[in-house]
């Protein structure tokens, strides 16, 4: 399994494309306004290098803490 999958793992274009899916995901669920996916750059992605737009933002990974010390309420977070 490991022999299989981590070619995959390691190429850049395929999390380009599961970035794309998870945006499409987001977007099909209302959530386009309230998480940004960045686009992937193809023209200059490749196997090795994955190039994105910047966005300004927060990180999902941010604790509770964090969120609060910022004005966001956590609660509001995992409920959307």
């Amino acid at each position: 399994e490991v022999r299989e999958n981590l070619p995959k793992e390691l190429d850049f274009r395929v999390e380009a494309e599961n970035a794309a899916r998870c945006r499409n995901i987001l977007d099909a669920g209302g959530f386009s306004r309230t998480v940004v996916v960045p686009e992937a750059l193809a023209e200059l992605t490749t196997s090795r290098v994955l190039t994105m737009h910047f966005e300004e933002g927060r990180s999902l990974a941010a604790t509770g803490e964090e969120m609060a010390a910022e004005g966001v309420e956590p609660h509001d977070v995992v409920r959307r």
